[in-house]
């Protein structure tokens, strides 16, 4: 579609077309939200995103059955004499194995010894034995159990300890803690299980082109949504990593797509898909609607909006956009892209210093030589004729 009022620039000057634009953002912006094509494509999008967002951590320090657990937690501590008594309450053992994340274990589980797997024991002979088994000489077989048992069997077995941790206030406090905090998650995975059966993993978002492609719009990448290939591997790298793509390439918009579409480590998207996300993808199109009418006017409108962003030269050669910016606003020599990257730096870095980009007045200055210079002809955008076509 043609975006409303840019047929009508036909006569306009270079940077009056530009302000016309900016003015006309909302208007475009608008119409272009309305259009059928935008709408099924949102659609599309906003259909199998949600369901790969997690439901936010749920806080139960206000439930009454958690605050009724806890009131019988600290009424009847006081009461316990012995190991004996405590494994006899099944409420207070239960309190205890749940704020070690132990509450959901089955009846019975496997026992090794000396590295061998001996026989499976009832829940009561586990409990039995971590709450009455020593574990400071090194002997215990909880051993073998797994960390959330020896965590429990270290801070709360009565063989080391007797009855002092139950009477030990900051140690109950601790212990409440972490009961509310189990209780907490297990809330959060249980509201977040259903929603699971449908998430959108990686290999299902990367492996649909119509996904990718909205989402490299939205991040700005409207002119490299030929490089799906690229943007998988952006997704399954390791950010981190210097020789991760997005490390290499240095692209303040592969960057965001990167992090904008976080699966993180556990295969599922992080992202909550709000009104931002689709916004930034209304505005990509836009932008390439109007590049495909004209790229100075977009090149300008590019610089505009990720000026601020360019902290070094080596980020301005790594993007084809800035890269032709300064290339036609200094005319700069095109043969310079066969030689080194440094030596590239040096012409740019001897035509414009690079910090002034990071104060709105120099950037301002240096769009409007930018499209100064495209409306003389004193360098063309690209083959098709540039911003002088468009106002011909």
């Amino acid at each position: 579609m043609i975006l409303p009022g840019l047929s009508a620039m036909g006569s306009m000057p270079a940077l009056v077309a530009y302000d016309y634009v900016q003015k006309q953002g909302d208007q475009q912006v608008e119409a272009l939200r309305n259009s059928p094509t935008l709408k099924s494509e949102i659609s599309y999008f906003t259909q199998r995103l949600p369901v790969a967002t997690e439901t936010p951590a749920i806080d139960l320090s206000d439930d009454f059955r958690v605050k009724r657990e806890i009131s019988y937690f600290r009424s009847k501590l006081p009461l316990i004499q012995n190991v004996d008594d405590f494994l006899a309450d099944e409420r207070l053992v239960s309190f205890a194995m749940t704020a070690y994340g132990l509450a959901d274990k089955t009846d019975k589980t496997q026992y090794v010894e000396d590295g061998e797997l001996k026989t499976k024991f009832d829940k009561q002979f586990l409990i039995d034995m971590v709450f009455k088994d020593s574990q400071l000489d090194g002997t215990s077989p909880v051993k073998a159990l797994g960390p959330n048992w020896q965590a429990l069997n270290k801070d709360m077995n009565f063989s080391d300890y007797g009855t002092n941790r139950i009477r030990d206030r900051d140690f109950v406090v601790g212990l409440i803690d972490k009961y509310v905090g189990a209780k907490n998650d297990a809330a959060t995975e249980a509201a977040n299980a259903d929603k699971r059966q449908s998430y959108i993993t990686l290999e299902r978002f990367s492996s649909d082109s119509r996904l990718m492609r909205f989402a490299m719009v939205a991040a700005g990448l409207g002119s490299e949504t030929d490089k799906i290939g690229l943007a998988q591997r952006i997704l399954r790298e390791d950010p981190e990593n210097p020789k991760s793509a997005v490390k290499q390439l240095d692209d303040a918009r592969w960057t965001a797509f990167r992090e904008m579409f976080d699966f993180g480590s556990k295969g599922r998207i992080a992202l909550p898909i709000n009104a931002s996300v689709i916004d930034q993808y209304v505005e990509g199109v836009r932008n390439a609607e109007i590049e495909e009418q004209n790229p100075a006017l977009s090149a300008a409108m590019f610089l505009k909006e990720q000026g601020t962003t360019v902290k070094n030269t080596f980020q301005i050669l790594a993007s084809p956009t800035l890269r032709e910016v300064f290339t036609v606003t200094f005319n700069l020599p095109r043969e310079m892209a066969l030689q080194s990257v440094e030596t590239q730096a040096g012409y740019i870095d001897r035509a414009f210093d690079i910090a002034k980009l990071q104060d709105p007045k120099e950037l301002d200055k240096l769009i409007q030589r930018f499209l100064l210079a495209s409306d003389s002809g004193t360098q063309t955008v690209d083959s098709s004729g540039g911003l002088l076509n468009l106002f011909a």
